[in-house]
Order: C-alpha cells, then structure tokens, then sequence
C-alpha cells in the first residue's frame, strides 16, 4: 500500500489531469462494517483533498451496512471531528471526467486514527516490512466501474494498469470472481458481470452438479429430485391452470405428438412440455430450477429417446398425455400419479439403455431405488 501524500498536489500536475479530462475527484473509505462511503470534489480542491483533508464526522466509522443505523461505543459517536485525506500516488482516472483515490481517516492533529480500515492495513503493511517481509494487499478492488446491465469490465491490461497488480494476478482474480458465479468469463472477450437473478444463480450449481451426477448414485438421486419436483408441478397445474393454460399444454402437446418419429425434434417438443408445466405457477424459482434439472439430466434424457428400445418415444407422449388429461380434468391425485408413473417409465428406459451398454447390473439396482420412491408417491 502506498505512503500517505501529505503536500497539495502541485498546479502544473492539476494541469495534466485537466488536459486528460479529470473534472472531479471521487475520494473513499471503507469503514469497520465493510461499507464504502465518499466524498467528491471538484478538481481544483483536490490538493486541499489530500491535505489538510476535508472533514468527516466519526459517526462515518459506525455507519450499519444497511445505512438504516449506527453502532456506538465509549470512543465512538457524532461529536467530534475528523479529516479524511485521499492518498494521490494511488490515484487513477476513471473516464468520463472522473478520477479515483483511497482515502484514510486523521485526527484533527494529523494523527491516523485508530478505527481507519486502511490505516490498520498500512501499519500492518509496515510492520512486515520491518521483519523483511513484502506484501501486496488489495483494498478497493470494488472500484471496477461497469454498468448494471452487465456490461464489460475493463481489459487485463487495463485492470493491472488502475490497480498497479500483475496480469497475473488479475487473471487469477476473475477466475476467482467467474468460479463465484459473479461475472463470465468467454475465450478472446472481455468479462461481463452476471446478473444476479434465479438462472444464475442454478448456473453457478452447474459445476458441483456435474460432480454430483458423476457419483455411483449421482443420476439415481437427481431422478428421485425430478419425481418430487415434477410431481409437485403436476398437482398445482391440476388444482390452479387457467384454460389459457391448459389450451398452451394442448398445443404443447399436439407438437410433441407430431415429433414422435423424429427423435430430436421429440426431446425438444419434450422439454417444452415440462417447461409450460413449471411456467404454471408464475414462480420464477420453480422456471429456473425446472431449466437447471433438464440441463443436468440431459444426457438421461437422450440416452433414453434414442436408445434402441422398442416403443420409448410412444410410450413417452403417452405419459405427456395422460399428465395432461389429469390437469384438464383438474383431477390433482390423478395428476400426481401420472406424472410419476411417465417419471418412472422414463428412468426405466434409461436404466434399460444403460445396462445395454455395460451390461453390469447396477442399473438395476439404482432403478429398484427409483420404483421404490414411484411407488410410495402414487400411494
């Protein structure tokens, strides 16, 4: 972390920045909560910014990270005075007129204080440095500035440049932010941040659900997952689909009819299906988790349509068709039932492709499991 500037920044360096654009100056901390608070200034203060510093009440340290209330102690509360000072060897320009420093909170003497985040960090800093040991601490890497659309984040080489790291470390520290599901990461184009919503959410499972699904029983408890969660669909569609509704499935099915004899078009027609069932109850939970289950269980899905077993398909729109007659009918049990009974033939053709295969009969055990869970769900 870089010493603390203590002389205003000369006329011909202000100068340089207004040459470069800089209008204003955006100066932070960070206080004890985690919470990021700033002051701005227009660029001519900004040597008054870095010293004597502009002033800050204390209550600043205390601020609730839901900003809804303050924390208060012997040594804490609103009377008093203080100064922050920005820290100019670190600043950076921004774009669009502005540019950025850290700040760090002073006493009235010029003393640091004590509760500052950054200053606890610098002396920490300058403690190792005197038992011979060099450190690299990361303060306010949340200063990349993107758009709440998701747009880019800046390139490597820019991101090293604003915050003096290596490329290195940048890489490091998208793949740490891509791993958390915050932003994506595409070969040869710049990181996005992700949207925070449900499919992102269920997207950033993905990787331990492939993990899960590669276990002995990995496709044997997602299947059981599947039962219970398409069963629950079947019911709230009998008990609650409007005839618009209903006149969708109608068509839905009608389609995967037609695509009986083509066995892409089928799986197609097939995830559609399920997709208007989890559509139903307008929970957009329910629609993430139904996409997150039918990716993950894909290669289940096409092992069984295409596997040469006699009357798969058929007997695949017959369990759409009998789902759907239940739901028409508002029938919630019979619904029930035939969503698990279609489940259930589903994972026995798959179970029956798979033995095909490796002709081991672990298959059929897994599948015992599956009849088991059908069988006390029905009843």
């Amino acid at each position: 972390m870089a010493a603390m500037a203590a002389k205003p920044l000369a006329a011909a360096a202000i100068a340089q920045l207004e040459a470069d654009g800089v209008a204003t100056l955006i100066g932070t901390v960070v206080n004890p909560a985690g919470l990021t608070l700033a002051k701005t200034v227009p660029l001519r203060r900004m040597g008054t910014f870095a010293d004597p510093g502009l002033g800050a009440s204390p209550v600043w340290h205390v601020f609730a990270i839901d900003q809804v209330g303050t924390v208060f102690g012997e040594n804490t509360g609103v009377v008093g005075d203080q100064r922050i000072r920005i820290d100019l060897s670190a600043l950076r320009i921004l774009g669009d007129g502005l540019a950025w420093a850290p700040g760090a909170f002073f006493n009235q003497d010029g003393s640091a204080d004590p509760f500052c985040s950054r200053g606890v960090l610098r002396r920490v800093e300058e403690r190792l440095s005197n038992a011979g040991i060099d450190t690299v601490v990361g303060h306010e890497m949340e200063f990349v500035l993107v758009g709440p659309d998701g747009s880019r984040l800046p390139s490597e080489r820019e991101l090293a440049e604003t915050f003096g790291a290596s490329r290195t470390s940048i890489r490091e520290a998208l793949l740490s932010l891509q791993s958390s599901g915050l932003i994506s990461v595409r070969q040869r184009a710049r990181a996005r941040v992700t949207q925070l919503n449900n499919d992102a959410f269920f997207n950033q499972l993905s990787g331990a659900a492939q993990s899960l699904l590669s276990r002995p029983n990995g496709v044997a408890d997602f299947q059981e997952a599947r039962v219970l969660f398409e069963c629950g669909l079947a019911r709230y569609a009998a008990r609650h689909a409007s005839p618009k509704e209903l006149d969708r499935l109608a068509v839905a099915l009608a389609q995967n009819r037609k695509a009986i004899d083509s066995p892409a078009l089928f799986a197609k027609t097939d995830l559609a299906f399920h997709d208007l069932l989890a559509e139903i109850p307008r929970n957009p939970i329910f629609t993430a988790l139904n996409t997150a289950l039918a990716e993950w269980l894909m290669a289940q899905r096409m092992t069984g349509i295409r596997a040469p077993i006699r009357g798969s398909i058929r007997s695949a729109y017959q369990g759409h068709e009998e789902v759907y007659d239940a739901i028409a009918a508002h029938d919630v049990e019979a619904a029930d039932a035939a969503m698990a009974a279609h489940l259930k033939t589903v994972s026995e053709h798959y179970w029956k492709a798979v033995a095909a295969k490796t002709k081991k009969p672990e298959s059929h055990r897994i599948q015992s499991r599956i009849n088991s869970h059908v069988r006390r769900t029905i009843a």
